[in-house]
């Protein structure tokens, strides 16, 4: 087959675009299993930051409870001072 004006046998133009469509193929291959290890791992994270954020919400809840429960205790000392002083 000429192409250009060059004489390049045919069995080699395929044998070139079997090896270049080889590589490309194995380079995609290769990029799939990194997505796919990549997902694998945010999908990790993404679980371990909820349960992080449920852990910090709990006891961000709790840390209320008790300051509502000081503040009760810090209103009922300042009403038994009053009831004192009169």
């Amino acid at each position: 087959m000429y192409t250009f004006g060059v004489d390049i046998p045919l069995v080699e133009l395929f044998f070139g675009f079997f090896v270049i469509g080889i590589i490309v193929l194995v380079e995609i291959t290769f990029i799939l299993i990194l997505i796919t290890y990549q997902l694998r791992n945010s999908k990790k994270l993404g679980s371990e930051i909820r349960r992080l954020s449920h852990t910090l919400m709990r006891l961000e809840d709790k840390e209320l409870k008790e300051l509502a429960k000081l503040s009760r205790l810090e209103s009922q000392e300042t009403e038994q001072i009053k009831k004192l002083k009169r």
